[in-house]
């Protein structure tokens, strides 16, 4: 049995048991209180119910003469202490007789003084009671003269009469038994509900020690809407991301040892060459070996790109920067690859188009890397085109560009187009995958690295915009991205 299941046991049964005892003790109190209010305010009524014997015994004998047995019985049917005085209220009568113990006396202000004197361990004992104001009830003969008074005596120190005690009694006994049903309701419940909290948990920390063994297929069951199901599918779409970025690591280590295998072994291969005589070390075999070196070279450091951005490493310089300028400049460097391949190379941008705000040296990372893909994919003849605007919420990809990592500003949508064979529909959300090619011969000749995609999706987003491609077959791909314009 865990700890926690204690602990938590523990806590539901402790403030169930504190709640049930709180409400049998108040409610005893109350209970009580409110008997003892009740008595006292009946007791008026009882002596106007019952002085009508004692005036019917006057007018019977004319006098108190043998009234104690009638009191007595009196006082036992209602369960009353009484005193009977006669009209200048010298005492007549008692009843019950342990009355007769005490000690009265009627005060000029009406109050009636009660004494007891006990002996308690060879000492003398007195006890004093004054009753302000005494209940009574003056009883009258049939000429309407006062022949006497009956008073009411409550039990000197607030003590109850048997009969109250054992209602009160009988009350207690079954807020008792009441509280000892509860309170056993109140385990049993708790038992059931740590179990039920804990079970969820059992099943997460069961479903996580098995995948810190290595198994990234399991998953826990996310049942109904409160915390419990919500951190369940959160741990199974944890599950479903470790799977992905497991099956991407894989794909990535192959991908980078089938990149790095594929120049080495053209470098091993020319350079055996060369130590057996059978390729002179020309201009021409240096060059090749060379060239092979730089395509390593271009290799590592697209991969340390990727790395930084993963690892939030990139220190963008932000700032308030020209498109079109930055545009211009990135058709120029690549005329010279566009001209090679007879692709010409367009720059639509307005003007007084707004800046944005974005680092220059990755701005023209992002152009240069979009407008070489779409050189490199161009048959000759074609053409790739280099276009901005300020987004007005009615383009094409208005859904996803309202849906930026910034919101609350503005946004330029920079397009690279081209005319060339266009992407499958199979292969266009894969496009931004490291080291995807849509070549399946994956020719390094006409695929590149395979990361300049991946590595404009990073630079973008790390700008706050969004990148996304639309493409059909035979009718050339665009690539669109977005940045925020600058404040």
């Amino acid at each position: 049995m865990s700890s926690l299941y204690l602990r938590l046991l523990v806590v539901i049964v402790g403030v169930s048991l504190l709640a049930v005892i709180m409400v049998a003790l108040i409610s005893s109190r109350t209970t009580t209180t409110e008997f003892q209010r009740f008595v006292k305010s009946d007791d008026g009524t009882d002596l106007e119910r019952l002085r009508g014997d004692l005036q019917t015994y006057y007018e019977q004998h004319g006098s108190w003469d043998g009234v104690a047995p009638v009191l007595d019985r009196i006082s036992q049917l209602s369960g009353k202490q009484l005193v009977l005085t006669g009209p200048r209220q010298a005492v007549v009568a008692v009843a019950p007789a342990s009355l007769q113990d005490l000690n009265m006396r009627f005060m000029p202000d009406g109050n009636l003084e009660l004494e007891r004197r006990r002996e308690s361990g060879g000492k003398l004992r007195v006890e004093q009671f004054v009753l302000a104001n005494p209940i009574h009830s003056e009883l009258h003969n049939s000429a309407g003269d006062v022949i006497g008074r009956l008073y009411l005596v409550p039990v000197m120190n607030d003590e109850l009469t048997q009969n109250e005690k054992r209602f009160l009694g009988s009350v207690n006994k079954s807020l008792l038994i009441a509280a000892a049903a509860s309170a056993a309701l109140a385990l049993l419940a708790a038992f059931f509900l740590a179990r039920r909290i804990l079970r969820p948990v059992n099943a997460l920390t069961s479903a996580a020690q098995r995948m810190k063994s290595g198994d990234l297929t399991v998953r826990v069951p996310a049942r109904g809407g409160d915390e419990l199901a919500d951190l369940a599918r959160s741990f199974n779409s944890m599950a479903d991301a470790m799977v992905h970025t497991e099956e991407l690591r894989r794909n990535l280590v192959s991908d980078v040892a089938h990149e790095l295998r594929t120049p080495l072994t053209s470098i091993r291969c020319q350079l055996e060459a060369m130590q057996d005589g059978i390729v002179a070390p020309n201009h021409e075999t240096i060059t090749a070996i060379h060239d092979e070196a730089m395509q390593l070279n271009r290799l590592v450091e697209d991969l340390q790109e990727l790395a930084l951005a993963d690892a939030a490493q990139f220190s963008l310089n932000l700032q308030a920067v020209s498109v079109k300028d930055q545009a211009e400049q990135v058709s120029r460097s690549l005329s010279s690859l566009a001209n090679e391949r007879a692709v010409a190379i367009e720059v639509c941008i307005p003007d007084d188009l707004p800046l944005v705000r974005a680092d220059q040296g990755r701005l023209k990372q992002i152009l240069t890397n979009l407008l070489q893909n779409a050189i490199t994919h161009t048959a000759a003849g074609g053409r790739a085109t280099l276009s901005a605007q300020l987004d007005t919420g009615n383009e094409i990809g208005a859904a996803i560009v309202r849906e930026q990592t910034t919101p609350g500003c503005s946004w330029i949508e920079v397009r690279v187009e081209d005319s060339g064979a266009g992407i499958a529909p199979e292969h266009l959300p894969r496009i931004f995958d490291r080291f995807f090619r849509t070549d399946e011969s994956r020719s390094r000749a006409t695929g590149g690295s395979g990361l300049g995609l991946a590595i404009v999706k990073q630079l973008v987003e790390l700008h706050g915009g969004r990148v996304w491609a639309e493409s059909q077959l035979g009718q050339g791909t665009t690539i669109r991205f977005t940045l925020p314009v600058a404040t």
